[in-house]
């Protein structure tokens, strides 16, 4: 009886010691887990470090292009293109000028990769996709441009400036049908706030050359060996976050029909008049109305938006 009873003592003593052990090896091993996860965590904030805030920037929009503050981060770009005011159930937007664009409704989105040189500029490449008639059953889904790119973003006096090049690989198809292969862009754009007003002037403005891979031939039709886009807005800030903007689209193009590189015609200006808000320095968001202001009707106003938001 003692020996079963000293037995039983040892066996219950040997199991609370085991206990004890293994208790001791999982708080240790949660200790080294949890500092480990620190430690990675110190490591992964040191290589995505923040730069400094550009307060050079402070026009919204501009802010927002110029994306997050860390050395790397995602940049999305979402925008829709809907129908006619008067057809808003149709299939397809206005093209009133016939420039070689598919009319159809459009849902797109882009992608891009920022990796950020210090607070003023950033390397960039990207690309997304586009629906063709996202609510009418997906006509087509192209894939945008894939592009590589850097930006300048900077103040001269008063002015806010923004400077960027960029080269992208032609990949959509109403493009790539009519030959072409590849461009380059320059963008300036510049914004200026009155002092001690709400209101804000500026224009974004852009030169892109393409490169085609055959001559051209009349099925093309009015297809650009390159083409000046200027984008002038005003804007009024109603509070910190939101404001009434408006802007207009003035293009001129050489187009490849042509054998003078300097001849230049011009599109249909376009206007547009939206509510933009900033949710923060990286969110921005611009619902819209756009018109063809010289040649006003509902059957070519429609109803727009866009948004850029970076993440990291």
């Amino acid at each position: 009886m003692k020996f079963g009873l000293l037995l039983v003592t040892a066996m219950a003593s040997g199991w609370m010691s085991l206990t004890q052990v293994a208790h001791g090896a999982e708080t240790a091993t949660s200790t080294n887990s949890g500092v480990m996860d620190e430690s990675l965590r110190l490591k992964l904030r040191e290589l995505n470090k923040k730069h400094e805030v550009n307060t050079d920037i402070t026009n919204p929009e501009m802010a927002a292009q110029a994306g997050s503050t860390s050395q790397y981060s995602l940049k999305f770009n979402v925008s829709y293109y809907g129908a006619p005011i008067d057809r808003p159930f149709s299939k397809e937007g206005p093209n009133p000028d016939n420039s070689p664009i598919d009319p159809s409704t459009t849902l797109s989105g882009s992608l891009s990769l920022l990796y950020r040189l210090d607070k003023r500029s950033a390397i960039s490449v990207g690309s997304g996709l586009t629906a063709l008639t996202p609510f009418h059953g997906v006509k087509r889904v192209d894939t945008k441009n894939p592009y590589a790119g850097i930006d300048y973003n900077y103040k001269v006096g008063n002015w806010q400036m923004r400077s960027s090049v960029s080269v992208s690989a032609t990949t959509q198809e109403n493009y790539t049908k009519r030959g072409q292969n590849a461009s380059a862009s320059l963008g300036q754009n510049f914004a200026y706030k009155f002092p001690e007003t709400k209101i804000s002037v500026g224009s974004n403005n852009s030169l892109s050359f393409y490169n085609y891979n055959r001559e051209y031939l009349p099925k093309d039709g009015s297809t650009s060996s390159y083409y000046l886009g200027i984008y002038p807005f005003a804007e009024y800030g109603i509070n910190d976050k939101l404001s009434l903007k408006t802007s207009v689209s003035v293009s001129f193009y050489n187009p490849r029909s042509t054998k003078n590189q300097w001849e230049l015609q011009h599109r249909f200006p376009n206007q547009w008049l939206g509510m933009g808000y900033s949710y923060s320095r990286t969110v921005y968001i611009y619902p819209y109305v756009s018109f063809y202001p010289t040649r006003f009707n509902w059957e070519t106003t429609t109803v727009a938006f866009s948004t850029i938001f970076s993440l990291l």
